[in-house]
């Protein structure tokens, strides 16, 4: 008979032998130290990754070493400037500028029209914070002839309904691109007013002219876009406050050069020289085939001219002395078949015009061109595919040496670089889970 004692022994016969598995101690220590280094490498390959991503950005974002007191010079180049530059409110003014280069200008949320500044004496590039700037096309901003102010139309409350889709604008304002400093001149208008001309009659003047638009957001579609009452042709001193009307033959009031030293060119296709300092003085006369407006170059003295000749742009340039009363007896420049605009006269007998670089298809440039014999000179490269109509340079620079500038930074997008920021934690906590769970396992 078997007892309960004999089959207690038996069961303790047969038990496995007491104490801890042979050598657990040692696999716990192995696992901690596998899943202690997997989880180093993971952080360490995180921190890297975050490290190698702010170091592209800054890379990009990063301006090339630029002399402190360069020359005051035009680049050799202008560059279409990456949407994500700095503006002037984080880099502070550029000083004396060289160009303006209109752009589009990206934000988190939205992309607007913006304006970028080119120094004249470093190459530095940065978006102009201008306040309330509205773009309203050629007419709605302005370069001093020396780079050192920037006019611009500007957007405001209004007295009645505003004409919200053109702003609305309700004045004119010049910045001081060495100090940053705005000087405003506002309009009186119900809804907004329409511009038509914004330009420099020389250093420390403007010359403009707008419409009254004669309905706002609340008014009938018509009247939203009619103008009514235009101002004529006005000469505003910022430096003094003082704001004169300006005189031109049958009221025009469409600027389409000047020489930046007191004379403008006015009329569809040019058709008076008008003096802001004598008012009731105007050059009559006619320029033959010309039709595209702001193409058009006179001299320093508002004796001769030179346009893009022809039916068609780009076309060959014609020039010619200007006569009061008289049809200009021009010649064509030999050579000359692919020009855009004329810019400037440099000297009697040279011009600055744009044109293809090559006579084909491709980029164009500002050259210097004789106009006797049609030898020309590049003078600078513009961005692609805009044909130097956006481009604004100082004209007094014109003339003077160029410089060679480095390209502006292109920084990278900041959405991505967060995206990308937040993909590689990600990444590394999945492959921390992981790693955890097959060291477990």
């Amino acid at each position: 008979m078997t007892t309960l004692h004999d089959r207690l022994a038996d069961l303790a016969d047969d038990a496995p032998p007491g104490g801890p598995a042979p050598g657990l101690w040692e696999r716990g220590r192995r696992y901690h130290r596998q899943r202690r280094a997997g989880t180093l490498v993971i952080a360490a390959a995180v921190v890297l990754g975050l490290i190698a991503l702010g170091s592209l950005d800054w890379w990009r974002a990063r301006p090339e070493p630029m002399p402190a007191n360069g020359a005051p010079a035009l680049p050799q180049r202008i560059w279409m400037p990456s949407p994500w530059l700095p503006g002037t409110d984080e880099t502070g003014p550029l000083g004396q500028l060289a160009a303006l280069q209109p752009a589009a200008r990206r934000s988190w949320t939205a992309v607007h029209d913006g304006v970028a500044g080119v120094s004249a004496t470093t190459g530095e590039y940065a978006f102009l914070d201008l306040p309330d700037l509205v773009l309203t096309g050629l007419p709605g901003i302005a370069l001093a002839p020396d780079g050192g102010h920037v006019a611009y139309w500007y957007s405001g409350e209004t007295a009645k309904s505003p004409n919200s889709a053109t702003g609305p604008v309700v004045g004119l304002a010049v910045y001081d691109t060495s100090t940053g400093a705005v000087v405003r001149h506002p309009v009186e208008t119900d809804h907004g007013v329409d511009p038509v001309s914004l330009s420099w009659a020389d250093p420390a003047r403007v010359v403009y002219a707008y419409y009254q638009w004669a309905g706002g957001d609340a008014d009938s579609d018509m009247e939203r876009s009619s103008g009514r009452d235009p101002s004529g042709l006005r000469v505003w001193a910022p430096s003094s406050g003082r704001d004169d009307p300006v005189r031109s033959p049958g009221g025009a009031d469409d600027v389409e050069a000047s020489t930046a030293h007191g004379q403008v060119l006015v009329g569809s296709g040019g058709s008076a020289i008008v003096d802001v300092d004598r008012p009731d003085h105007a050059v009559r006369f006619t320029v033959p085939n010309h039709g595209f407006g702001n193409t058009t170059a006179i001299d320093d003295h508002g004796t001769w001219i030179a346009w893009p000749h022809g039916s068609s742009n780009p076309g060959p340039i014609a020039y010619g002395r200007i006569v009061e009363g008289e049809r200009v007896d021009y010649q064509e420049v030999p050579g000359t078949r692919r020009a855009f605009s004329v810019r400037a006269w440099l000297d009697r007998h040279h011009v600055a015009a744009v044109q293809r670089v090559g006579g084909g298809i491709g980029p164009s440039a500002l050259f210097s061109i004789d106009v006797r014999t049609g030898t020309s000179t590049e003078i600078l490269r513009y961005p692609l595919d805009t044909y130097g109509t956006t481009t604004l340079l100082a004209t007094d620079l014109i003339g003077a040496p160029t410089a060679e500038r480095p390209a502006p930074p292109t920084p990278l997008d900041p959405r991505k670089v967060a995206g990308g920021a937040v993909a590689v934690v990600l990444g590394g906590l999945g492959a921390l889970v992981l790693w955890r769970r097959r060291v477990r396992a």
